[in-house]
């Protein structure tokens, strides 16, 4: 469900970009920082993610039943 909502704004990013950027050098430069941007963002949800899993676990196992 994130991916799709990073996969909008980016897509809307490089659209933005094409659409008012005209020079193709500077176009692609900007695109590829588009791409760049994100893989990062897609990684650092998955590993908030990944971290908010593992705190939840250790609390279970401490006797915990949810933080939520």
């Amino acid at each position: 469900m994130v991916d799709n909502f990073i996969d909008t704004i980016q897509n809307y990013k490089k659209s933005f970009v094409s659409t008012y950027i005209t020079d193709k050098g500077s176009r692609d430069a900007l695109n590829k920082f588009v791409d760049a941007q994100t893989e990062f963002t897609k990684q650092s949800f998955k590993t908030a993610e990944y971290f908010g899993k593992e705190v939840q676990n250790q609390f279970q196992k401490m006797g915990f039943k949810s933080l939520v």
